[in-house]
């Protein structure tokens, strides 16, 4: 029978040699005993544990750099014994990881570190801790792992990893400078990554640094990337695409070099130019399934019709994966290819994935083709998610069709019930819409007073019920609701334009109103609603110029109704009859039936034919 040391020192030194040093190989030989259960559990678990650690550190290799200062050489002892009371606590620290316990095991293997001072003991504690994500102890044990043994790349590299999640940056570009001149890879492009994300108040710093490395090793794609993106984070853009175009250059196919461009030509608002960055990926690694989807994720904001031809592509590379099949499906719905959206719908329910939405997309598509009943079936069916609310707008509008309003307004308060605070809000204020619709203002306002006494902070009741009160011709009424949110919230560019306007079109109160809508304006210049507001307070006290260019100037960045009326009346007052028609004519097309174009011309004495 073995004694208890023995059978530990088995346990122990059958694996050991999983690790970089292997001075108990010798000892292995002898001890004689069965490989059970136990043994085999505990090696596999240890060669996992090695295995995530070796996984960790795969990088895409570089251009061959001849080392200049190779990592020193450490003469590791063979064989060294270790006393009973060590191997026990450390076989204590395997069983303790099998069995899943694995800060006791990580405090047995931290304690006999210190204790020892045993190379492999400490490089075993070390990546135990680090797997474990125990920073402070991984922290401790790297360095310990370090001094005992400067020439191990893997020590160094949890040393580099763990410095730059203690944020000591500086340190780990150090350490990652000595693995460079050894001709290794380092990790630069995490360093400057993690810098700029944890907001590091060194990085023109660390950004020479990379300038001053890059001098000896001017083709490092690493060194190359991680300059781009400090210089991004300090905006000094076309310096840093120039760094990731090299390293693009020298490797075409690098995804974080792909996606480095994209973020700064997106900065430099090259929007196209970006999205082709990512084509050319596509193109050069045709099977690449997450730069494919990536791609065709940017698409769906620029190009549809090439949004569709790539998630095409994707569902017949992976056709199980339902995420792809949804956004194939909404896309061939916004595209109008109604029936293969509906079939992919359909085969989301049947698989019991993203029923919410494919309900609404089903609903969308029976709309489309004018089948109400089956619409207003799917409509209902959507009882949760992002599409609730306008599920359940657009089932009211049915509804209301088919049965009238006071059916779509059961129908809405059923489903506020059982909404969420922030869907409650908007279905008050989709049950208002309603009543105004059915002609039923009072009742109307009454619905924004209970959705108001629920929510009494909310801007968006706030503000519905003071443009209702505004339509109404109850100005002081809408000047309260208008005020209480500009109590809170006082540069709301929205609320400032829509009170100024109110007092310029509904009173004499024009100074005051003008005091609005130009802080409206000096905050949001840019907003075609505020600028009609600003055109129109310039036709009220007389500046017919200023209002025309000030109103041309929303209407080519906005077309609408109101905007054209104001435009083709100023227009008209000043003998511009023929371009006022024009104008007029361009806002009926866009809205045939514009009540405040025809009221308009009506008050003015038009002849319209």
């Amino acid at each position: 029978m073995l004694s208890r040391a023995a059978k530990a020192s088995f346990f122990i030194l059958s694996f050991m040699p999983t690790l970089i040093h292997r001075p108990y190989l010798s000892i292995v030989s002898q001890f004689n005993a069965n490989h059970d259960s136990a043994l085999r559990r505990i090696f596999q678990f240890s060669c996992l544990l090695v295995l995530i650690s070796a996984c960790a550190q795969q990088k895409e290799k570089e251009l061959p750099i001849p080392p200049h200062e190779p990592l020193p050489k450490t003469h590791i002892e063979s064989t060294k014994q270790l006393d009973e009371e060590t191997l026990y606590t450390i076989l204590v620290a395997e069983l303790a990881l099998v069995r899943e316990h694995y800060e006791l095991g990580l405090a047995n293997y931290a304690a006999q570190s210190e204790a020892t001072q045993d190379v492999n003991i400490t490089a075993r504690a070390a990546q135990i801790s680090r797997i474990l994500n125990r920073h402070d102890k991984s922290l401790e044990l790297a360095e310990r792992w370090h001094e005992l043994d400067p020439g191990n790349r893997e020590a160094r590299l949890i040393l580099i990893s763990e410095y730059v999640y203690h944020e000591r940056f500086s340190e780990a570009f150090d350490e990652a400078s000595q693995l460079l001149k050894a001709g290794e890879t380092a990790g630069f492009e995490e360093i400057a990554i993690e810098a700029v994300q944890k907001g590091y108040s060194g990085l023109d710093t660390l950004s020479d640094h990379y300038k001053t490395l890059l001098n000896l090793y001017p083709d490092n794609i690493e060194l190359l990337i991680g300059s781009g993106v400090l210089l991004q984070a300090s905006k000094d853009l076309e310096p840093a695409l120039a760094y990731i175009r090299r390293a693009r250059e020298i490797a075409p196919e690098n995804a974080r070099a792909v996606y480095q461009e994209y973020r700064i030509l997106k900065a430099l608002e090259l929007d196209e130019e970006a999205t082709e960055t990512y084509g050319h990926l596509v193109a050069l690694q045709p099977n690449n399934f997450r730069a494919r989807s990536r791609y065709a994720h940017m698409l769906i904001r620029v190009d549809m019709p090439s949004a569709l031809e790539q998630y095409t592509i994707l569902h017949n590379q992976s056709p199980q994966n339902n995420d792809v099949l949804l956004n194939l499906a909404l896309i061939q719905l916004d595209q109008g290819k109604f029936d293969q959206a509906k079939g992919n719908f359909e085969t989301l329910l049947e698989r019991n994935e993203h029923l919410q939405i494919s309900n609404y997309g089903l609903a969308e598509v029976a709309r489309a083709n004018e089948n109400l009943d089956t619409a207003l079936t799917h409509y209902m069916r959507v009882d949760s998610g992002s599409r609730y609310v306008d599920a359940a707008s657009k089932a009211a509008v049915i509804i209301t069709q088919n049965e009238g309003f006071e059916d779509a307004l059961t129908f809405l308060a059923k489903r506020r019930e059982k909404a969420t605070n922030e869907d409650k809000e908007s279905l008050f204020l989709i049950e208002a819409d309603t009543l105004n619709k059915a002609g039923q203002p009072e009742r109307a306002i009454a619905t924004y007073d209970l959705g108001i006494q629920r929510f009494p902070d909310s801007v968006t009741l706030l503000y519905s019920r003071a443009m209702h009160f505004a339509t109404q011709g109850e100005v002081a009424a809408a000047e309260i609701d208008f005020k209480r949110i500009l109590e809170h919230s006082p540069e709301n560019a929205a609320t400032l334009n829509a009170l100024g306007y109110t007092l310029l079109d509904l009173t004499d109160r024009i100074t005051e109103a003008g005091r609005y809508i130009r802080q409206a304006y000096a905050l949001q210049p840019d907003d075609p609603a505020i600028i009609d507001s600003m055109g129109w307070l310039e036709y009220k006290l007389g500046n017919l110029r200023k209002a025309q260019t000030l109103l041309e100037r929303a209407l080519e960045l906005y077309m609408d109704d109101e905007i054209a009326a104001h435009l083709g009346e100023v227009l008209w007052v000043q003998s511009q009859k023929r371009h006022a028609k024009k104008i007029w004519r361009r806002g009926l097309d866009h809205d045939p039936d514009s009540e405040v174009i025809k009221a308009t011309i009506n008050r003015l004495g038009v002849k319209w034919p």
